[in-house]
């Protein structure tokens, strides 16, 4: 549904990077990701559903994950592993005929990070 509303992957993906590199956040590849200490990596996810009466449920998720290590209490190693650290989650619901409203979304969950970013 997505996507005969012109919203594939590279669209949403277009729609988050944009603000983020005018924020003058670095934006880089999953792979490029790799190599950065604590491996972050910004996950968007979409969906609409379709509700009675022509009205779509639609939900947008934005998660950042990042490496961390946790201490264990009984003096063990610490073991490394990946870990949702910041999450934003928007829903409404918009007429099955026009699903601008996914768009409006992406753009309030990206403003969101790159208030909280800035803050740091």
């Amino acid at each position: 549904m997505l996507e005969t509303a012109g919203l594939d992957r590279k669209e949403m993906s277009r729609l988050a990077r944009e603000p983020l590199s005018e924020a003058r956040l670095q934006v880089l590849t999953r792979t490029g990701a790799l190599h950065l200490r604590g491996a972050p990596t910004l996950d968007l996810e979409a969906s609409v559903v379709e509700a009675e009466g022509g009205t779509c449920v639609c939900t947008v998720d934005l998660v950042l994950t990042q490496g961390v290590e946790l201490e264990r209490l009984s003096g063990g190693e610490a073991k490394p592993f990946a870990a949702p650290t910041w999450r934003a989650q928007v829903v409404g619901f918009s007429p099955k005929d026009d699903l601008s409203l996914v768009k409006e979304q992406i753009g309030a969950v990206v403003q969101a990070f790159i208030e909280d970013h800035a803050r740091d």
